[in-house]
């Protein structure tokens, strides 16, 4: 909590990287990849992140049945 708060290694003292802010919502957004109001952030993030490649893996809606098949 220490090292979020403050955004340094408490053993170093270095930086170290905390998303706030819009990076935090993206970050979210992809772990609720499934979420249909969270497909426009998450091609944001990924694209920001210039992982184009996992886009359709994230928003094809094969993925989504197969989810809910189980």
């Amino acid at each position: 909590t220490c090292m979020y708060y403050t955004g340094l290694n408490y053993e170093t003292g270095k930086p170290i990287e905390v998303p706030k802010g819009r990076e935090l919502r993206l970050r979210k957004a992809l772990i609720q990849w499934y979420k249909e109001e969270n497909k426009i952030l998450i091609k944001e993030f990924l694209t920001k992140h210039k992982r184009n490649d996992l886009i359709p893996f994230f928003l094809s809606s094969k993925k989504k049945e197969r989810r809910n098949a189980r």
